[in-house]
Parts: structure tokens; C-alpha cells; sequence
């Protein structure tokens, strides 16, 4: 029977682990050799992120005090602390940092109550608990430029977006004429806001559901027979104990959202003050690289700052077994039926407009019972245009998947180093491979770009593999060190009396063990690679285009689009609904293991 662990007895249980897993197998280690060969698996990993990370940001750094327009790339001279001075004195500059801290404290906050009001609904048993579920997980799978693209062309358009659509509809049913805002020109930064709190409220949902479900029953049951109302039990019990489920989902979807690129790229081009710091960066790297690289090396140490919550222990708790049905909770889940059908209608939406002809998709009110037709999906695979998806798809697949493995063969060794032999100040190693997400790649986009063309690495893939690794390693360490902490130290010390080396214990004990853990990490790694657009968007040109980019393209100034647009949305998004709804269970666990373990 699950039992509810205290602070009191976490505390010296977990000093008692550190010290036995520090002592597995044989002891402290004692010589120069055995140091090392505590240190040896954690290297790789440690190596490649300084390359990659620390060593374009001091790059970033040197630029900064620089003089260096980018259209006469041979007109450099030293400009001391202006470029600084220009990004504390400039407008527009400034205008990019507060949008960033207003956008990302919005959809941090809105999200995180949004997914804590939906978890505790979802924590309840009702009738297709499960479908709902799904529901709402949905919107986190649908590839970030996809779902902006969908949300400007087929929500918010004046013209024949679904919101005046379905104004027009309802209008027409009193015999009115119904209000038609041009929603993206009235009220662009809500419209971006409503966009990421669209995507990542199911985001947040699944931490804090991982939270509420591994409460302790028992602790339950007796505030109940004590007599406690809901409203105590969620004061006193469960919201201490939800305490570092939602400091996790505020840290993650800080790191995430501080670098939100896609939704402002695609919805509004920056325009209309919707310039956050990753398109500022990205749009002045173009003009002025010393004042965009003053702008990134001043973001590097306010997002650090941030990641120093991710440092401080939290309890350990136990998995409880789900409730039955209660009738009393049908109420309850008619309302968790409502919120998840509303955060489906979007995708279902791009699915049907996916389904109708050009005209079809463009009316207002809109068409639901229109003829279906394969048209859009025709043309997405290159009928009547003549560019075939199929390049972009297999370059999106090559560089997702070859990262992901480079991944796992970079973070596997490292996890193994900072948990089941643990080298000293572990945690300080942990905290600096934190510390590297927190780093915007796009503050290091001009040296990244200058090595690639040196390298003639532009439009190659290869640039686009070791990016890829170099941004989802920091989250592969944190969350496989949080899975390995779980094998059982016996089975260590039990490999090193019989005289296992250290390949062989993680190759043929370790890595068995871990399965699904390495699973979990790999789908994460996996949808944030294929969701990639910045870094293709800027280092590619034809050969290395990948999906999100090619997914863009079908945007034009003449004619109609939209089928065509969610046709391609649609096919787009497939790999990684089908990826995250395979092993959505095992995606929470390794998100939420890295808090509380």
C-alpha cells in the first residue's frame, strides 16, 4: 500500500542514498585513476555543451563590443559600451524586453492555473476520463508553426477565420448583422498569448496531474474522516504537496516560452510591437550584429538567474491507485468534457478545413458540411506544384532522429555519472547543464553562422544535428539522472564484485533497467527537434530545409491557401501526435521525475 513520506524521513534517507551510491561499488574512490574514472562518463557530454554553448556566447561577448553592421560585414571597429547602452536606451529594444517578460509571465501564469484547474477536474473519475485526456493533449503535439499558422489563416483571419465565422452563424440565427474584428490588427499581443496558452496549458496539465495522482490515499481518506472540506483538504494537503510540481512546471515553461520564436514569426512578423528578444536577436543580426549580440549577452544572465529553482530538493512521494467512479462527480465531468472540447475544436477545425476545397475553407460562416475532397492533400504533395514534401520530410526525420540518438549517447553516460556514481558536487554539474538551456541559442546565431559558413557547413544538416543535440541535452541529462537514481544500488555493487567495468554496468545492467526512461527522454528530444524552425529557418537555404520550414511556404499573397495550409499542417504534426500519444504516460513520468527526485 502506498504510504506517504515525510521531509523529516526524506532528508537522511536521501543523505543515505547519496553516501551509498557515492560509495558503489567498492568504496570512495581513493586514487588519481578512480577519480577519473568517476568523471570519465560525464566528460563527452560536459565537453560538447562548453564547445557548443560557452564558446559562441564568449564569441557573442566579443561582438557585443563591437562596431559590425552586417550588410558591410568589413566595416568592424570597437564600440566600447554602446551597443549596451543602446539596448537600455533604445525603443524598439526596449519594447522587446518588456513584450518578452509581459508574454512569458502571461502564458506562464494563465497556463499554470489553466493546468492545475484542468488537472484537478481530470483527477476525478468520470466517464471517458481517458478521452478527455487525449483531448487536451492534442494542442502540446501540434508542431509550434503549424499551430501558429492555424491559428492566423484559420481562427483569427477577419475574413474567414472560425471566431468570425462563428460570430457571423450566430448572428444570422437573431436576423443581425454580426461584429467582425480584425483580431490579429486590434489585438496582436492577445492574440500570441492566447496562441501559447492554447499550447501550453496541456503542457502544464500533465506535470501537475502526475502531481495530484501520486498523492497519498490514505492521507486523503483520513481528512476526510476528520471531516475536512474540500476546500481544506486542497489548502492544507494538497497544495504543499503540489508545491515542486508546479515550481517544475513554471521553470520549464519559463525556459521554454522566454524562447518563443514561431508564434511571433509567423502570426505577426514582429510587427504591431509583438517583437520578443529571440525575433529581435534574429531580425537584428540581419542589420546590426554588435548591438543584437549586446542584447544577447544581457538576456544570458537574466535567464540563468531563473534556473537556480531547479537546484532546491523536494519531497518524494508515492503513486496511489486511481478512484472509482462517483456519480457525484458527473457535474465535475461534464465541465472537464466542455474544456477539452474546446481545446480540441482548433485541431479538429484544421483537420476538417484540411478535408475541403479552397472555396470551401474560405467562407463565412464557415462550411462545416461542405464536400470533402482530397484537393489540399494533393497539393501538399506537390500535384499541380511540382515540390514534392518528401525532401523536407526525410531532412526532418534525419536530423530529429540522428540527434536524438546523438542524445542519448551523450546523456546516458553523463546521468550515469551524476546519480548511480556520483562525482563530486554533482549537483553544481547539474546545474551548469540547466544553466546552458536557460542560454538562448539565438543569442549565439551570428557566431553559429559565421563558423557554418567558414565551414561550409550552410545548408548542410550536419549544423542542424549538433544543434539539435546541443539544445535538448541539458533536458536528456536532468531527466535520464532522475530515472537512473532509481536502479537499485545492490544490483551495482553485486556487477562490481564480479568485476564489471563501467561499460560494461551501463551497457548490459544499467541500460535494461532504464528502458523507459531512455524511451521518454528520446520521444521528448525527438518532438522538440522536429518542431525546430529558427536554426533551419536561418542555416539552411534548399538541400537542408526541414518540415516547419517547407511548412511556411504555403503562405502566399494571391489566392486561397487555407485547405492546402492544414493539409500540410495535418501531415506535418502526424509524427509527433502519434510519438507523444504512444508514450504520453512515460513523457510526464520524465518530466516530472526530474523535480522530485
Amino acid at each position: 500500500m502506498a504510504t506517504q513520506v515525510t521531509d523529516a524521513e526524506v532528508q537522511p534517507s536521501r543523505g543515505r542514498r547519496r553516501a551509498d551510491r557515492s560509495a558503489a561499488p567498492g568504496g570512495p574512490p581513493t586514487t588519481s585513476r578512480e577519480r577519473w574514472g568517476r568523471r570519465a562518463p560525464l566528460l563527452p557530454a560536459l565537453v560538447f555543451l562548453i564547445i557548443v554553448t560557452q564558446l559562441p556566447f564568449v564569441v557573442t561577448l566579443v561582438i557585443s563590443f563591437l562596431r559590425w553592421n552586417a550588410l558591410s560585414p568589413q566595416t568592424r571597429g570597437w564600440a566600447g559600451l554602446s551597443n549596451y547602452k543602446k539596448v537600455f536606451t533604445d525603443p524598439a529594444l526596449r519594447s522587446s524586453v518588456i513584450f518578452t517578460i509581459v508574454l512569458t509571465a502571461t502564458v506562464v501564469i494563465v497556463s499554470l492555473l489553466l493546468g492545475l484547474a484542468i488537472a484537478l477536474l481530470l483527477d476525478r473519475a468520470f466517464l471517458g476520463r481517458g478521452v478527455v485526456r487525449t483531448m487536451m493533449i492534442t494542442p502540446f503535439l501540434i508542431v509550434p508553426v503549424a499551430a501558429a499558422l492555424l491559428f492566423k489563416h484559420g481562427i483569427y483571419n477577419a475574413s474567414y477565420g472560425l471566431i468570425n465565422g462563428t460570430l457571423t452563424w450566430i448572428w444570422d440565427l437573431f436576423g443581425g448583422t454580426a461584429p467582425q474584428p480584425d483580431w490579429l490588427t486590434e489585438h496582436p499581443k492577445i492574440m500570441i498569448e492566447v496562441q501559447l496558452i492554447w499550447q501550453w496549458t496541456p503542457f502544464m496539465m500533465l506535470i501537475l496531474l502526475a502531481g495530484l495522482q501520486s498523492r497519498d490515499p490514505e492521507v486523503m481518506e483520513a481528512a476526510r474522516v476528520d471531516g475536512a472540506s474540500t476546500r481544506q483538504m486542497f489548502t492544507y494537503i494538497t497544495l504543499p504537496h503540489m508545491r515542486q510540481y508546479l515550481e517544475l512546471a513554471g521553470l520549464l515553461g519559463t525556459i521554454f516560452i522566454l524562447q518563443t520564436f514561431d508564434a511571433v514569426y509567423v502570426i505577426t512578423s514582429g510587427g504591431l510591437g509583438t517583437a520578443n528578444l529571440p525575433y529581435t536577436i534574429y531580425h537584428v543580426d540581419h542589420r546590426d550584429a554588435g548591438a543584437a549580440h549586446g542584447v544577447g549577452a544581457t538576456t544570458r544572465g537574466e535567464n540563468v538567474m531563473t534556473t537556480a529553482v531547479a537546484r532546491r530538493p523536494a519531497a518524494v512521494t508515492d503513486t496511489r491507485p486511481r478512484r472509482k467512479w462517483r456519480a457525484g462527480n458527473a457535474l465535475l465531468g461534464l465541465l472537464a468534457w466542455l474544456i477539452g472540447v474546446l481545446f480540441i475544436i482548433p485541431v479538429l477545425w484544421m483537420v476538417l478545413t484540411s478535408f475541403h476545397s479552397e472555396a470551401d475553407a474560405s467562407t463565412n460562416p464557415p462550411s462545416i458540411a461542405a464536400p470533402l475532397t482530397l484537393q489540399g492533400y494533393r497539393q501538399f504533395f506537390g500535384q499541380g506544384t511540382g515540390t514534392s514534401p518528401w525532401p523536407y520530410l526525410a531532412n526532418s526525420i534525419t536530423a530529429s532522429v540522428t540527434s536524438t540518438i546523438l542524445v542519448l549517447l551523450l546523456a546516458f553516460p553523463a546521468a550515469y555519472a551524476l546519480s548511480i556514481r556520483p562525482v563530486r558536487k554533482w549537483s553544481d554539474v547539474l546545474f551548469f547543464f540547466l544553466s546552458t538551456k536557460m542560454l538562448p541559442l539565438v543569442a549565439g546565431l551570428l557566431p553559429i553562422y559565421l563558423f557554418a559558413q567558414k565551414a561550409h557547413m550552410l545548408d548542410n544538416l550536419f549544423i542542424l544535428i549538433i544543434l539539435y543535440t546541443t539544445m535538448n541535452l541539458p533536458i536528456a541529462v536532468w531527466m535520464m539522472r532522475s530515472f537512473l537514481a532509481e536502479v537499485p544500488i545492490a544490483i551495482i555493487e553485486a556487477a562490481a564484485i564480479d568485476g564489471a567495468g563501467v561499460l560494461y554496468t551501463m551497457r548490459k545492467i544499467v541500460a535494461p533497467i532504464a528502458v523507459p526512461g531512455i524511451a521518454a527522454t528520446a520521444l521528448i528530444c525527438f518532438i522538440f527537434s522536429w518542431n525546430e524552425l529558427l536554426f533551419a529557418l536561418v542555416l539552411t537555404g534548399v538541400q537542408a530545409q526541414t518540415a516547419p520550414v517547407f511548412l511556411t511556404s504555403f503562405v502566399t499573397s494571391q489566392g486561397l491557401f487555407l485547405a492546402k495550409v492544414c493539409a500540410a499542417a495535418v501531415v506535418v504534426s502526424i509524427p509527433v501526435v502519434v510519438a507523444g500519444f504512444a508514450a504520453q504516460d512515460k513523457l510526464v513520468q520524465g518530466l516530472s521525475l526530474g523535480a522530485v527526485k
